[in-house]
């Protein structure tokens, strides 16, 4: 997996996680108690999550270890 670089990999990422559960942008604002057009913002790139941000996206996703870590910008095979 690629690392992390910049904030529309994280929106790119968020995106395909969300509409793989064919989840809306406003479900998921819902679901994670963020402001209206944040999940939009996020997704094209023009905002960065926090790391607290991701975990609970990533939460309500039902993304596994290896997603959230990619997500983070974690490499769990690094030596």
């Amino acid at each position: 997996m690629a690392r992390i670089t910049n904030n529309s990999d994280v929106g790119h990422l968020i995106k395909f996680y969300r509409e793989r559960k064919h989840m809306t942008q406003i479900r998921l604002e819902n679901l994670t108690a963020l402001g209206s057009g944040t999940v939009a913002k996020i997704e094209n790139g023009t905002r960065r999550p926090k790391r607290e941000t991701i975990v609970s996206i990533a939460q309500t996703l039902q993304l596994n270890a290896k997603e959230t870590a990619h997500l983070l910008g974690i490499n769990l095979y690094a030596r």
